[in-house]
């Protein structure tokens, strides 16, 4: 069944993020080599711009309910100002730290 997720981008640096990342786009030939084979293909399949269009966080627990194909909300400054479908979910703490330039816990 498809789900609906709520992407929270109230702080202005998560607007930011929002963006650079998920409206701008990141170019999928940047990203590669954090990808397998299947998920490249899934992206240059359903790409029309050969971006990736992301979203990520460091909140313990925030994906757990979210699956493929649930419909996005982004929500910022008491409204909605997007909607997308998951493609993919991927924990992957070296990717996110490329893509945000962040220190991130490589424990979890």
């Amino acid at each position: 069944m498809t789900g609906i997720v709520i992407h929270p981008a109230g702080r202005d640096d998560a607007f930011v993020d929002y963006k650079q990342f998920s409206r701008g786009g990141h170019p999928i030939e940047d990203i590669e080599s954090y990808l397998n084979d299947d998920d490249l293909e899934l992206f240059r399949t359903t790409s029309d711009d050969d971006l990736v269009h992301v979203w990520g966080t460091s909140v313990d627990g925030t994906w757990r309910n979210v699956e493929r194909n649930d419909i996005a909300l982004f929500y910022h400054d008491g409204a909605f100002v997007a909607r997308g479908q998951v493609l993919q979910l991927r924990n992957d703490p070296d990717l996110a730290e490329y893509l945000w330039k962040k220190n991130v816990d490589h424990s979890r």
